[in-house]
């Protein structure tokens, strides 16, 4: 559609983002917030996991420079604690609020979180509790199947 419509012409950031948003019947008022803030948005994480009900819990929070919370795609895989074995295959969330908690049911074990699959947004990732677990870091470096990525963090992580 943006070819359709754009072919040979000077066009705009906001050309781009209509035709996509017109190709796909998606609004993405939200998302063109990504083109007007300066800076890198922040994205916390913290999961609870409640054995008994078999329900998994990941909770975004996110902060930027923008008033009003962007439209940030944040791709997620659930690998077993134990084995690495995938449990949850890479889903992305839409993070849309400030902070948004996503429920996982009928997960039979603990599961440790990949973040931020293929690279699905350019954020920088914390923990909410501000505490680096090097031990899940170095889990996902040598198990996850989405491995380069996870690499890529256990530097970042480690050298800041």
């Amino acid at each position: 559609m943006y070819f359709k419509r754009h072919d040979g012409q000077a066009v705009t950031c906001d050309d781009f983002l209509a035709a996509m948003a017109d190709a796909n019947d998606v609004d993405l008022s939200q998302f063109a917030l990504w083109y007007s803030t300066s800076g890198t948005p922040s994205i916390t994480y913290s999961s609870t996991y409640d054995k008994d009900k078999g329900l998994y819990q990941l909770t975004l929070s996110q902060s930027s420079r923008s008033d009003e919370p962007m439209l940030v795609p944040v791709a997620v895989g659930l690998l077993d604690k134990e084995s690495g074995a995938e449990v949850v295959p890479t889903t992305v969330l839409q993070l849309k609020e400030a902070t948004q908690t996503f429920d996982f049911p009928n997960i039979k074990v603990d599961v440790i979180p990949s973040i931020l699959r293929n690279f699905s947004a350019p954020v920088k990732l914390k923990p909410a509790t501000g505490v680096v677990d090097e031990t899940e870091l170095a889990f996902l470096a040598s198990k996850d199947t989405d491995g380069k990525k996870n690499v890529l963090l256990c530097i970042i992580y480690v050298k800041t």
